[in-house]
């Protein structure tokens, strides 16, 4: 099974989403950021691994839709913790130096 699985990606199969209105934890206000959300999950599935965003770039992203959600402002206090969910361990170089394919 999982050579299957591995084969199936590597030829470019990716999973199928549920529609919006089936997918967990969802409220009328929370599908708002739903496409940009779905959008950044796609490019990170992206074949080629120089069209996947870095992790930099992911933080950002989801930074940026947050406080679109207002998330920022008095949201769980969890979520005010990002940048350090993306800091590099102490001796660790902040970017990796090969991608993975």
């Amino acid at each position: 099974m999982p050579a299957q699985i591995v084969g199936a990606v590597l030829h470019g199969n990716r999973p199928d989403l549920p529609p919006a209105e089936r997918l967990p934890g969802l409220n009328s206000t929370g599908q708002a950021g739903l496409p940009s959300y779905l959008d950044l999950m796609h490019s990170c599935w992206a074949q080629e691994a120089a069209e996947r965003p870095d992790f930099e770039a992911i933080v950002v992203e989801l930074r940026g839709q947050l406080e679109a959600a207002g998330g920022m402002q008095g949201g769980p206090s969890g979520l005010h913790s990002m940048p350090s969910v993306c800091s590099a361990p102490s001796g660790m170089p902040s970017t990796p130096s090969a991608s993975i394919p």
